[in-house]
């Protein structure tokens, strides 16, 4: 399990790190980097967890959506919010009630408010530094 949330952190950390220092944060940088996560996420739980196979094939349909309408800001507004749902009920199934809050976070905000494009990658991105953080101190703290 400290190897899937290692591996989850690095992937999270990375593709926010994309996003933060992208100059443009328009609808095609967001698809790019919602395509990338889900792929690393999809893999790394093919991989990691067969056992979560149903997850993993649900991130790579994300990922190939994502990945053919790039410039659709409405396309990468319902997707994370779909993301975000999804995510929140898997990391509250696994009993990380943090990653669970902050992916619910993201799905509402997501869903509920008018975003722009710009507000809307950044969001993205930010949440995905945040999670990593997260998801980085989870998988090196001594076990209970």
């Amino acid at each position: 399990m400290r190897r899937i949330k290692s591996l989850r952190a690095i992937a999270s950390i990375a593709v926010g790190l994309f996003v933060t220092f992208w100059q443009s944060h328009d609808a095609a940088v967001g698809l790019v980097a919602l395509s990338i996560f889900t792929v690393c996420y999809g893999l790394r739980t093919l991989f990691g967890s067969p056992k979560y196979f149903p997850i993993a094939l649900i991130a790579l349909i994300t990922a190939f959506i994502s990945a053919t309408n790039i410039e659709s800001v409405s396309l990468f507004v319902i997707l994370v919010a779909i993301w975000g749902a999804a995510q929140a009920a898997i990391d509250f199934v696994n009993q990380d009630l943090i990653g669970a809050a902050l992916a619910l976070l993201l799905a509402l905000l997501f869903a509920l408010l008018p975003l722009d494009v710009v507000s809307a990658v950044g969001f993205f991105g930010a949440y995905l530094i945040v999670s990593g953080v997260h998801l980085g101190i989870a998988a090196y703290s001594p076990k209970k």
